[in-house]
């Protein structure tokens, strides 16, 4: 087995260089999705299956599956800008189930990312067939991000910043995505973390190898998928070990 140190202060990789969960509960904190308004503001109280507008002590859950826990779910949810009138600045979770795929937009009434986030949370997790992306200008601060078993988070053209990341499955940073973790350590041997033009940059240290029943690549980084082909670009201010058998694992 090769083992490889690097202990600088900042390391930048680029396409063109060095190629637990908390779910939502039960009680009565918990707001499930069921998008009944038809529209896609999470400000709209009938969009949720108690009729009421997320508050600070809120669980949201957006739960695929339909009666018989097997059909696919799809949705759209928005979440306004801090200077609309509609803005929730903060709830304390979301959590995604499968089968489903959520989008997570931005206001859409204004198409950039603010300097101010769109939502606070105290935790992000998917798993168990949930999909979630966060897209079209949305700006998520998250105290915790956990990717697990059967879940998969994309970011693309939105903005998410969290305490700490584990991921236990597949992180896609695409175009204009950017994700910034502010501590924590990143082991990345079961999970993957994939970006495409997007950007990640990670306050701690990070360990990659090969699990014996992961048949992907743990991390790859690309130019990305429009027509000008950003590079995709990870920087990690704090140490990075690479660790593989025989093969490379970047």
């Amino acid at each position: 087995m090769s083992r490889k140190n690097a202990a600088a202060q900042i390391f930048v990789l680029t396409t063109c260089g060095l190629a637990s969960a908390v779910w939502a509960s039960a009680d009565n904190d918990t707001l499930r999705w069921s998008g009944a308004a038809n529209v896609t503001s999470a400000n709209h109280p009938g969009n949720w299956d108690r009729g009421f507008r997320p508050e600070a002590h809120h669980q949201l859950a957006f739960r695929g599956g339909g009666e018989d826990g097997q059909q696919w779910t799809q949705w759209d949810c928005s979440f306004d800008v801090p200077i609309s009138a509609g803005h929730i600045p903060f709830v304390q979770s979301l959590s995604f189930t499968g089968p489903s795929g959520t989008n997570i937009l931005g206001d859409p009434q204004i198409r950039w990312i603010g300097d101010g986030p769109n939502l606070s949370t105290g935790m992000v997790s998917a798993g168990f067939g949930g999909e979630v992306s966060f897209r079209d200008s949305m700006y998520l601060r998250a105290d915790h991000l956990q990717v697990l078993w059967g879940g998969e988070v994309r970011v693309f053209n939105a903005r998410v910043d969290t305490g700490t990341l584990a991921i236990s499955n597949v992180l896609d940073v695409w175009d204009g995505g950017d994700v910034r973790v502010g501590g924590g350590n990143l082991a990345l041997g079961e999970g993957r973390l994939n970006i495409a033009g997007g950007r990640v940059e990670l306050n701690g240290d990070v360990a990659l190898w090969s699990a014996p029943n992961n048949h992907h690549t743990p991390l790859t980084i690309r130019n990305g998928y429009t027509f000008d082909q950003v590079p995709g670009e990870l920087r990690i201010h704090g140490e990075l070990v690479v660790e593989a058998p025989d093969e490379d694992v970047l």
